[in-house]
């Protein structure tokens, strides 16, 4: 019979919420609830229903628990260095930068593992090599779900590293719950301790990360009639031939001929919509509203990584400006032919996403 305290996996999560700064100042209030799942975990250490899988077996003294934290703090920092490599390569900065702050924070944190080792006089062993953060904490499958290296923004990093931390925090805690050495207990306890407030901090970067985001990003369109939204929709299909074009005659000379072709494919696709636009609809040039795009193939100069990176910027504003006003019009039309200029907007989407694929593949192998 399951202990009627034992939170379930998901139960877990709730003892995580996003909290505000005054939340996790507040008197014992995380250490109360930490303190509180440990002993719960004892109690229903026999009656678990998900035994986590990535666990290291034979975890039963102190140097091994060493040897598994230490491990997984210098796995995760090559895991974090590769990645923000593979950002730069794709000219993403503000997200590499973020990977870098990662790495070289588990890079304290291993420091700070062996300081706390020799003032112990623990001799960390090393857990059989063990492959965690690759199969458990940052696995392929879990950088699969983001949007690239070309899409991805500081909010999208943070929520990587809290997925990671997550589980880290995880691991420990049932290994807390299953040493029956006292010593080897109390320091899973106080290296749970330790992910558990990492982890808060993560959480609150990661709001912080979004609101700034947020700051960002274009005004709603509120659209309430259908002949409003193609005079929009030609003004955004025709700006973006036209930055098509622009990013295809930058990289005549240097660009390869499938990245050129594609370039010119969207832009006619895109010159095709708006002259449908006009014949079908009367949105004729001259009554459209102005617009623009938040980052311009003007400042592209024949690099082919920058201008994949850039249209692909493009196709997703342009995506999300769609999507906009299809969540927000309360006219079904409006909806309707909103959505289908959206799914055009997700068919660049996928081809450019793809051609970038081409020059550095996604998910990155561990090295």
């Amino acid at each position: 019979m399951r202990h009627p305290e034992w939170p379930n996996r998901a139960g877990l999560y709730s003892l995580l919420p996003d909290l505000s700064l005054t939340e996790i100042n507040a008197t014992g209030g995380i250490r109360h609830k930490l303190v509180v799942f440990l002993t719960i975990s004892r109690a229903a250490m026999a009656e678990r229903q998900t035994p986590f899988q990535g666990s290291i077996k034979g975890v039963k003294s102190p140097r091994y628990l060493f040897g598994f934290a230490l491990l997984v703090a210098e796995q995760s920092r090559r895991r974090y260095q590769t990645l923000a490599e593979i950002l730069e390569a794709h000219l993403n900065e503000p997200a590499a930068d973020v990977f870098l702050r990662l790495a070289a924070e588990e890079e304290t944190v291993a420091a700070s593992l062996r300081t706390l080792a020799r003032s112990a006089s623990i001799e960390p062993v090393d857990p059989e090599g063990f492959d965690w953060v690759s199969r458990q904490g940052l696995p392929e499958e879990a950088l699969a779900e983001t949007r690239g290296p070309w899409l991805m923004t500081p909010y999208d990093v943070y929520a990587l590293a809290i997925r990671k931390q997550e589980r880290f925090f995880d691991n420990l805690t049932e290994q807390a719950a299953e040493l029956v050495d006292s010593d080897a207990r109390m320091w899973a306890e106080r290296f749970a301790r330790s992910a558990f407030e990492r982890l808060v901090r993560l959480r609150l970067l990661r709001r912080r990360a979004y609101r700034e985001g947020a700051a960002g990003r274009r005004p709603i369109l509120i659209i309430s009639s259908l002949a409003d939204f193609r005079r929009a929709a030609y003004a955004i299909e025709m700006e973006s031939s036209r930055q098509a074009e622009l990013l295809a005659a930058r990289l005549e000379r240097q660009a390869d001929a499938a990245t050129l072709a594609l370039f010119r494919h969207i832009a006619a696709e895109a010159k095709a919509r708006a002259a449908l636009l006009v014949e079908t609809a009367g949105a004729a040039p001259g009554i459209h509203p102005i617009w623009w795009f938040a980052a311009s193939a003007e400042v592209i100069e024949g690099d082919t990584i920058a201008a994949l990176r850039l249209a692909l910027l493009q196709a997703e504003e342009r995506f999300e400006a769609y999507s906009s006003i299809a969540t927000h019009t309360v006219d079904e039309s409006v909806m309707a032919e909103a959505q289908t200029f959206a799914e055009n907007s997700l068919q660049a989407l996928s081809a450019l996403g793809n051609r970038l694929v081409a020059f550095v593949p996604w998910p990155p192998r561990e090295r």
